[in-house]
Parts: C-alpha cells; structure tokens; sequence
C-alpha cells in the first residue's frame, strides 16, 4: 500500500470551478483569476493581491518590490528547497541561511545572534520565512 505524501481535498464545487475554467479557455489573466485575486485580496484584508504562476515567481517579485539589489542580503532557513533562494541569486543578492530548530524553521537564537551582527545587518533586505 503506497502511503501519500500528501492529498489534497477537492469536492464536488472545486471539480465544477477547475471545469469552468478549462471551457472558459482562459487559464491566466482571464475572469476567474481577476476574481481569484479580488476575492483573496478581500479576505486577507488588502488593497490588491496578484496571481502568478509559482512561488518561484511570488518570491521574485516580491524582493523587486522591496527594492533587492546587488550585495543586499536575504535570510533564509538553512533547510529549504532551491526555488527559494532562486530569486535572491536572480537579483544578484545573497542568501544568508538560518540555522533550523527542532521544529525544522528557522531557530529564532540564531535569527537573533545574525540581526544583531552589525556587518551583516548592513546589508540584509528580508526574510523568507519557510515552513513544512
């Protein structure tokens, strides 16, 4: 018996949603992601939320938005996958990784010891906090 990693749930109203949208012919940019992006914008309470095709993607754009550059830096937990830390080499930018915890995240003595590190700190931009 093969034991699933994971499973997601889908009912009947999300098999009828995913139809509509593949008869719709508008996979992106189309009305159902407009509405997507208004709905959830609504429930998590801000101005404007944008779909895009990963979290690959999310994550580049969001360190555009906060201005990353070269030499910035951005604290990462040392057990994460590639995409990542993707972006932050994308934009010329260094990850500097976060010892993890028994909890598998980011240890918050070390996250600490590195904040108050006064050469590092200089340059560091952001955290991507990453979760199991």
């Amino acid at each position: 018996m093969k034991i699933p990693l994971s499973k997601p749930y889908i009912d009947k109203e999300i098999k009828e949603r995913v139809l509509e949208v593949i008869d719709s012919g508008q996979y992106i940019l189309g009305n159902h992601s407009r509405l997507f992006e208004e709905e959830f914008a609504q429930f998590i309470g801000v101005k404007h939320a944008v779909l895009t095709s990963s979290g690959t993607s999310a994550i580049f754009l969001s360190l555009k938005a906060l201005g990353v550059e070269p030499e910035d830096s951005i604290l990462v937990p040392s057990l994460t996958a590639f995409p990542t830390v993707e972006p932050i080499f994308y934009l010329g930018a260094k990850p500097i990784f976060i010892d993890i915890d028994e909890t598998f995240t980011m240890d918050p003595k070390h996250l600490e010891k590195v904040l108050k590190n006064r050469s590092q700190m200089q340059k560091v931009k952001g955290i991507i906090p990453v979760h199991l």
